[in-house]
C-alpha cells in the first residue's frame, strides 16, 4: 500500500479534547489511485475513512437510508455515519471498521490495505443514492471541523490547540458552546417519523446558531433474523445532534421538534465532549465511551 507519510499521532488531554484521544492521522490511496485519510485507534484495532459529497445542507433520510443498506455488508464494517449540518460545510459519509484477525490487530497496516481496496465501495454506494462524493483527505475532514467550530483549523492536530471546557450539560470549545443529544430512530415506525421531523427541523433552521447531526448505522450481526422493515437501513440507525450557541439555542431547537419526536431525544449528562468527538466525523463512536464523568461541574 503506498503511503504519502504524512502520519501524524494525536495526543490529547484532558482540558483540551480528550475523547479524540490516541488516534492517528495518515494519508494512503485507495485501490482507484485516490488520496484518502486514515485515521487509526490503536487502542481499539479501528480505523476509519470518509468522503465528502458534493454540496451542503441537509440530506434527505431516504438518501442516507438507501446508503447504509448499500453499505451494511461490507466486510469488518464495525459502524457507518453519515454527518449533516445547517451550515455550508459539505456532508460526510465514512466507515469505521474494526480488525477481525490477530495479525490485523498487532499490525494495523493489515487492516489499513485491506480497507484502502474496500473503501471505494462507500463512495460508489453514495453515487447510488444520489449522493456524489469523493474520498476526503485530511485537509477536507479537518476544515469541515474547523467550520463547524468557527476555529481556523488545517490539519487535524490543529484541533489541539483549541481549549475544550467541558460541563456535565455541555463542552465549550473555543469560542463556541456545544450542547449535544441523542436521537433514537431504531424503531420501524416511530423512528422513522422522527428522523423525518428532525430533518425537517434542520433543513428549516433560522432561529440563530447552527446544528450538526450523525446518523449511524452498527450493521446487524444476522441480517436474516429480523423483518424487512426493520433491515430497511441495514442495521440498527440512530442520530446524535449538536447544537452550537448554547443552551438557549438548544431550547428551541427542542421545542421545534414535535413531541413525540422529543420523547426519542435524551440529552447527555456528562458525556458532552465524547458526543461532540462523535459528532465531528473523525472516527469516535460514542457507544464505545460509554462511561459518564460524575465529576464534571455542573
Amino acid at each position: 500500500m503506498l503511503s504519502l507519510n504524512l502520519k501524524t499521532v494525536i495526543r490529547w488531554i484532558r482540558g483540551t479534547s480528550l475523547p479524540l484521544r490516541d488516534l492517528s492521522v495518515s494519508e494512503t490511496v485507495d485501490a482507484r489511485g485516490f488520496p484518502q485519510a486514515h485515521i487509526t485507534d490503536s487502542k481499539r484495532h479501528q480505523l476509519t475513512v470518509a468522503n465528502l459529497v458534493d454540496g451542503s445542507g441537509v440530506v434527505e433520510p431516504d438518501r442516507i437510508s438507501a446508503w447504509t443498506r448499500q453499505v451494511a455488508g461490507l466486510d469488518r464494517l464495525r459502524v457507518s455515519f453519515a454527518c449533516d449540518s445547517t451550515t455550508s460545510a459539505p456532508p460526510l459519509l465514512g466507515g469505521l471498521f474494526s480488525a477481525q484477525t490477530k495479525a490485523e490487530r498487532k499490525d494495523l497496516t493489515e487492516l489499513a490495505s485491506i480497507v484502502a481496496v474496500d473503501a471505494p465501495a462507500l463512495y460508489d454506494a453514495a453515487a447510488l443514492a444520489g449522493l456524489p462524493a469523493r474520498p476526503a483527505r485530511e485537509s477536507d475532514v479537518a476544515g469541515r471541523c474547523g467550520h463547524l467550530l468557527a476555529a481556523a483549523v488545517r490539519t487535524i492536530p490543529d484541533l489541539t490547540e483549541l481549549t475544550w471546557h467541558e460541563s456535565a450539560r455541555s463542552v465549550q470549545v473555543g469560542s463556541v458552546e456545544c450542547i449535544s443529544f441523542t436521537v433514537s430512530c431504531s424503531d420501524p415506525a416511530s423512528g422513522v417519523e422522527a428522523n423525518a421531523d428532525l430533518s425537517e427541523v434542520l433543513a428549516e433552521w433560522d432561529a440563530g446558531g447552527h446544528i450538526w447531526r450523525t446518523r449511524w448505522m452498527r450493521p446487524f450481526v444476522d441480517p436474516d433474523s429480523v423483518s424487512a422493515i426493520e433491515a430497511a437501513d441495514g442495521g440498527r440507525v440512530w442520530s446524535t445532534v449538536t447544537v452550537a450557541g448554547g443552551h438557549e439555542i438548544a431550547h428551541l431547537f427542542l421545542q421545534a421538534l414535535r413531541p413525540r419526536t422529543r420523547l426519542r431525544v435524551r440529552h447527555e449528562s456528562g458525556r458532552q465532549g465524547v458526543m461532540l468527538a462523535a459528532n465531528l466525523g473523525l472516527g469516535v463512536a460514542g457507544f464505545q465511551h460509554a462511561t459518564i464523568d460524575t465529576e464534571l461541574p455542573r
